[in-house]
């Protein structure tokens, strides 16, 4: 009798921890690295979480990816700071961690050497700003929606631009092989404003820096931030970026 008491005790504890999702695991943004993390389709926290060392699964909806991060199937979840926060009002189980998995500000690069072209920029930034153009792009690409048509320009001097294909939404090769994003975006704009041609050169992001010293590029478009780059000019940022990390609580 005790033994079948002891069992049916032993199968009800079972029973109680059924479903039960399993504790969290990641508490500091390195933690990620070989966890599986939670991301939306064509949302730019794919390819920081897999920079960080994560592998990735793709939601088509916050509100699945949110479910899946509860009950276990994902260690963790990484979105823009305004998806984080949908996800958060949402659930009572879900918290995000105090330090962000990126928080940059990204800015156009140009040689010290060439002042007026950096000035130029500037202007042309500033009017996108000013006009919605830029916020509406920046809209785009992290909905994955198409971009805004961007004015041709008269077919002037053409400038070489340097960016890396290697980080979507912002920088990619699309079905057809051809560059697009929002970086391609942003340099077409820029320079259609100035009445210029942009050419683009594709290269690693470290290379960025002798590209423009050399003035083998103008200038370099794509997840630049004056942090430690003393060597070269920046214009003012066009982008902002936090992405969160979302746990367990």
């Amino acid at each position: 009798m005790k033994k079948i008491l002891l069992l049916a005790l032993l199968l009800a504890l079972c029973a109680g921890c059924a479903g039960k999702a399993p504790p969290n695991r990641v508490f500091e943004p390195e933690d990620i690295a070989g966890k599986t993390a939670g991301v939306l389709e064509n949302s730019a926290a794919e390819s920081y979480a897999l920079l960080a060392g994560a592998s990735c699964v793709q939601y088509t909806d916050a509100k699945t990816l949110a479910a899946d991060l509860q009950s276990g199937a994902l260690d963790c979840a990484v979105a823009d700071e305004e998806t984080a926060a949908k996800i958060l009002s949402g659930s009572k189980k879900t918290a995000a961690l105090d330090s962000p998995l990126a928080d940059e500000t990204f800015c156009l690069m140009v040689a010290l050497e060439n002042p007026r072209l950096t000035e130029d920029l500037n202007g042309a930034i500033a009017a996108m700003k000013a006009d919605g153009s830029l916020k509406g792009a920046l809209a785009a690409a992290s909905s994955g929606e198409a971009m805004p048509e961007i004015a041709a320009s008269d077919g002037g001097e053409s400038l070489l631009v340097a960016v890396d294909p290697t980080f979507p939404p912002y920088c990619f090769a699309d079905e057809n092989g051809e560059l697009a994003g929002l970086d391609i975006w942003v340099a077409r704009a820029v320079c259609s404003r100035l009445g210029l041609t942009p050419e683009f050169m594709t290269a690693e992001r470290a290379q960025f820096l002798s590209l423009v010293q050399s003035g083998r590029a103008a200038f370099a478009v794509g997840q630049i931030t004056e942090d430690g780059e003393a060597a070269a000019a920046f214009t003012a940022p066009y982008m902002e970026t936090r992405q969160v990390i979302l746990v367990r609580k």
